[in-house]
């Protein structure tokens, strides 16, 4: 049988944060919002750990949650906010010991309930190695890159592409020539017109 929580709590963000909290491990939960639920679920079951708001409606002094221990004889972890009535003396004089103030960290959530339930909340089993195995065959197969190789180089290949491209570069320069010869005729013929003029 799984390990059974009840969180009496009304606040739906407090619920959800436990839920969050402790979601990677194999408990079931039960909620009660106010201290009339909670009785009503103690009566039909024993909880493993009863969590539960320390202003909830219904409790009023720390001898309400007393009686809750008393009742259902469940373990409580008390939820306490800043400005909660109960006072660490009063929870001390009736034996309430594990409270967890308001905002409460994970880690601190699951230390705590493991402390006072005998770690209900198990961690995940760790790896044990099968006894016939080989821890050759278990470990995983590095495959190294192959190196690749250089691309090869002809020079027969390079003299046949250079003389297949002489053509085109051949025209180039000639349009190249051409093009620039026709500018540098333009401009001689410039000057020697305004030579010619200057002299009339």
């Amino acid at each position: 049988m799984k390990p059974q929580i009840l969180v009496a709590e009304d606040s739906a963000t407090i619920r959800k944060l436990i839920l969050i909290s402790l979601n990677e491990f194999d408990v079931e939960f039960t909620f009660a919002r106010d201290v009339y639920e909670l009785y009503e679920a103690a009566s039909k079951m024993t909880f493993h750990l009863i969590i539960v708001d320390g202003c909830l409606t219904g409790v009023d002094s720390a001898s309400d949650l007393a009686e809750i221990v008393k009742r259902t004889s469940s373990p409580l972890l008390i939820l306490k906010g800043s400005y909660d009535a109960l006072d660490d003396k009063s929870l001390a004089k009736h034996g309430l010991q594990h409270v967890l103030s308001k905002p409460f960290e994970r880690m601190k959530l699951i230390s705590t309930i493991n402390a006072m339930s005998g770690n209900i909340l198990a961690g995940p089993e760790p790896f044990v190695l099968p006894s016939k195995a080989s821890p050759q065959k278990l470990a995983l197969e590095v495959v190294e890159p192959k190196p690749q190789q250089p691309p090869r180089f002809s020079i027969a290949e390079d003299l046949q592409k250079r003389a297949d491209l002489a053509p085109e570069i051949a025209r180039q320069v000639e349009d190249y020539c051409q093009k620039h010869l026709r500018v540098m005729l333009k401009e001689l013929l410039q000057e020697e017109l305004k030579a010619l003029s200057g002299k009339s």
